[in-house]
């Protein structure tokens, strides 16, 4: 009996020891979760991953073209048949106010020759048999029922002021000088437009003085369009999205010189940090010449800082030239440039452009709702240029709304402009989270910050 209970005894004790052993093990395995959960409510809830294909411009790119200048001025007879439209800049591709193009296609046709800017359409129509031209008296409104075409012409670039002119098949004149809030119809330019009609299309000759113009600049804004009401089609060379005088829209038109012009403005990246402008310049002189590109870049603070480059250019030949730029600030800046001899002095080419930087870093999250558990997405983009990208850090923060304990961050060196933010919400309980993207120098100085929020609500 006693070796009987000797045994029972030490069948409780191993009995004891198994519960033990398996209380330890899941005290253990408790402590190892809750240090996973610490461990991700740290840093390990995030994960990023950059996106390094071709991005997207931040915002609009205006249409750009070059108006060539001619020695040969055409004869206005509403004939596109002179030597001068053969070299002229082509336009065409009109579009209507969704962007798609237009069922009634125009082509237009610029030059100049220093005194006048020449313009020419060519408006193809399937309903020839049926065009509108009723309007004879000048300035009549009525024009705008009509099938016509319209010039848009900003002659100093501000987007704010510019002339608008109109003609109908039959050569019937409207033109206004325009602001943002205000048409002036009682101003009558001196200027000519002759039209004929074909058979598959009509066409329009114009020629418009500069000094009507008074133009500030080599760099204006431009709008080319058309209406063609049989089937209430508006269309235009840089689509406006709706109204045709809205000046912010309007494509913009560079004006080539007799000796030097400039072409193939690249404007550079736009963004925070050091920027370079790049253009080619056509020396058409059969001497080389010692030229000076001015760049003065005045800041929506109205601060304003100038950078140049000189270079010699070889003669009867394309040259590129490269000025560098540094931008400080987001938001509206006024490019104004200039080319004039190193020497003399003498200008050019001068114009104006309007640079729109934006902000710094832009966060967005598609859904701003989620249940426990699910991946939250991040994208987010950093507007800089990429030397300075390579000075920083990025330190990406999650917080509780109203609280300034920091959930979860991560440190990370930036591979590319833009990235996604993954972020695990299993351990994060119900309520509302601020994400803060903060762009930080060696010296932990932060330089820039953007901050956007999501919530987690309660499962089914």
């Amino acid at each position: 009996m006693q070796n009987e209970s000797g045994r029972l005894q030490m069948k409780k004790i191993f009995l004891l020891g198994i519960l033990f052993v398996f209380i330890i093990s899941i005290f253990n395995q408790s402590a190892v979760i809750g240090k996973e959960r610490k461990q991700m409510a740290g840093k390990s809830i995030i994960r990023v991953h950059f996106l390094t294909e071709k991005m997207e411009p931040p915002m609009d790119e205006k249409k750009v073209i070059y108006c060539k200048f001619t020695r040969t001025s055409p004869i206005i007879d509403g004939r596109l048949d002179d030597l001068c439209w053969r070299e002229a800049t082509k336009i065409s591709n009109f579009v209507l106010s969704d962007q798609s193009l237009a069922k009634e296609q125009t082509i237009a046709y610029l030059v100049h020759d220093g005194n006048n800017l020449y313009v020419a359409f060519q408006c193809f129509d399937s309903q020839i048999n049926r065009l509108k031209a009723k309007t004879t008296d000048r300035d009549n409104y009525l024009i705008f029922a009509d099938d016509c075409v319209e010039v848009f012409l900003d002659t100093n670039n501000d987007r704010k002021d510019y002339y608008h002119f109109t003609t109908n098949p039959i050569g019937t004149r409207h033109d206004e000088e325009c602001n943002l809030a205000d048409k002036n119809v009682k101003w009558n330019p001196q200027w000519l437009v002759k039209t004929s009609v074909g058979e598959k299309c009509w066409f329009v000759e114009m020629a418009i003085p500069f000094k009507e113009l008074k133009p500030e600049g080599d760099i204006w804004g431009l709008n080319l369009t058309r209406e063609y009401p049989n089937t209430s089609e508006w269309s235009a060379w840089s689509c406006t999205y709706g109204g045709f005088h809205n000046p912010e829209k309007f494509g913009e038109v560079i004006m080539e010189k007799e000796l030097y012009s400039i072409k193939n403005i690249d404007w550079g990246e736009k963004l925070l940090g050091s920027n370079t402008l790049k253009a080619i310049i056509e020396n058409k002189n059969n001497l080389p010449k010692k030229l000076k590109i001015e760049i003065a870049l005045i800041s929506p603070s109205g601060k304003k800082e100038q950078f140049f480059a000189v270079k010699r250019i070889e003669a009867e030949r394309e040259n590129l030239f490269k000025v560098k730029y540094q931008i400080d600030e987001t938001g509206e800046y006024k490019l104004v440039i200039n080319l004039r001899d190193s020497n003399s002095k003498q200008v050019y080419f001068s114009g104006f452009h309007y640079l729109k930087v934006p902000p710094p870093v832009e966060i967005s999250i598609p859904q701003k709702t989620y249940y426990p558990g699910e991946k939250v997405e991040c994208n987010f983009r950093i507007n800089t240029s990429v030397d300075f990208i390579k000075k920083v850090f990025i330190d990406i923060k999650i917080k509780k709304a109203g609280e300034h304990s920091t959930v979860s961050k991560v440190r990370i060196k930036p591979l590319a402009k833009r990235g996604v933010i993954n972020l695990d919400t299993a351990c994060l309980k119900m309520g509302n989270y601020d994400i803060n993207i903060e762009i930080i120098n060696k010296r932990k100085k932060i330089l820039l910050r953007q901050s956007s929020m999501f919530r987690i609500i309660e499962g089914f």
